[in-house]
C-alpha cells in the first residue's frame, strides 16, 4: 500500500520515506527470523530504532506533512520504540 502511494504520487521530495520504510522492513525481518543471527538482527533493529526515532522528532519540527502522514510516522515511531524497548529489557541484543 505505501509502494502504491508513493509510485502514485510520484517521487518524495525527501528521503525520509526510505528510513520509515526501512524501520518497517527490519521489524518484519525481526519477527520472521529465527536463526542463530536472530540476536544480531535484534541489535541491529534497536540502533535502527533510536536512529528512526531521532530522525523522526527533527522531521516532524522542522517538515510539514498532512496530519494522516503525522499520525502515520507517530505510530510507526511509537511501535518501533516499543519493540526496541522489549528487546532492551529482555535483553535479547546479548
Amino acid at each position: 500500500m505505501l509502494l502504491y502511494n508513493l509510485h502514485k504520487r510520484g517521487n518524495p521530495s525527501n528521503d525520509f520515506h526510505k528510513y520509515h520504510l526501512a524501520i518497517h522492513l527490519e521489524g518484519g525481518l525481526l519477527l520472521t527470523l529465527r536463526c542463530a543471527s536472530f540476536l544480531m538482527f535484534n541489535l541491529l533493529y534497536v540502533i535502527l530504532a533510536v536512529a528512526y526515532l531521532t530522525l523522526l522528532i527533527y522531521k516532524l519540527r522542522k517538515s510539514n506533512y498532512s496530519k494522516k502522514q503525522k499520525v502515520i510516522y507517530i505510530m510507526s515511531g511509537i511501535s518501533a520504540a516499543i519493540l526496541a524497548a522489549f528487546i532492551v529489557g529482555w535483553n535479547l541484543y546479548v
